[in-house]
């Protein structure tokens, strides 16, 4: 090779410009001296933090940890759309982001910064989504609101205490009696049994369901 073409080459590698994005000036767009077209368009917080600037070389290297910086800034992103719009548990930022297929390293340092900055708060997340639950299905016992608890990525342990917190209040079972006695009063065709099953497999603790029969003049046992 002589000196004039790898002298052409090296330049052609060389980053000639840094251009803010015209739709979005916290990114910038980076150019090699020949091409017309951005390279990468990156956070300037992405730049600063990988040294990027004009007249260095843009080397394969580079190019792939700026496209990591990229798909990490993705990551974040979409992460924090998804907790503007509820609240979230680290595992179900977890299960979204595997879904958009980032890659798990990306996924998990993701997840981390999110706890640690404490947009993430999985024990007032957890105690949010037991309320709405009980709000949502009165009476439920706790076996069944652990189970939809942790459906939802919360941990075991969190899932328990507040299953345990929230289950059998005066208030939802009150409310809960009131309901199963009208489903059986409603029952139309369907058997006492056939309605009670029905409760059942909604969450209702047996106990209620019990009690609503017998109020209702059925007999039945604890079974």
């Amino acid at each position: 090779m002589t000196l004039a073409r790898r002298t052409n080459r090296q330049k052609a590698s060389m980053i000639e410009r840094i251009a803010t994005d015209p739709k979005d000036p916290r990114l910038a767009r980076i150019l090699v001296a020949g091409g017309k077209r951005a390279v990468a368009i990156v956070g300037r917080e992405t730049l600063a933090a990988l040294g990027v600037r004009e007249g260095i070389r843009w080397t394969a290297q580079l190019e792939t940890r700026v496209h990591r910086a990229q798909q990490e800034r993705e990551a974040r992103s979409y992460a924090l759309a998804m907790l503007a719009r509820a609240s979230q548990s680290a595992e179900s930022i977890r299960r979204a982001l595997v879904r958009r297929r980032f890659a798990q390293d990306i996924v998990e340092r993701t997840v981390a910064s999110l706890v640690a900055d404490r947009w993430i708060d999985e024990e007032a997340h957890a105690a949010l989504r037991a309320d709405r639950l009980a709000a949502s299905r009165p009476g439920a016992c706790e076996t069944y609101l652990t189970e939809a608890l942790g459906s939802e990525g919360i941990t075991e342990s969190l899932a328990l205490r507040e299953a345990r917190r929230v289950a059998g209040s005066a208030e939802s079972a009150a409310r809960a009696l009131s309901l199963a006695r009208s489903a059986l009063q409603r029952r139309g065709r369907r058997t006492p049994l056939a309605v009670a099953q029905s409760l059942a497999r909604k969450g209702f603790d047996p106990s209620i369901i019990v009690n609503a029969m017998r109020r209702e003049g059925f007999d039945c046992d604890a079974e």
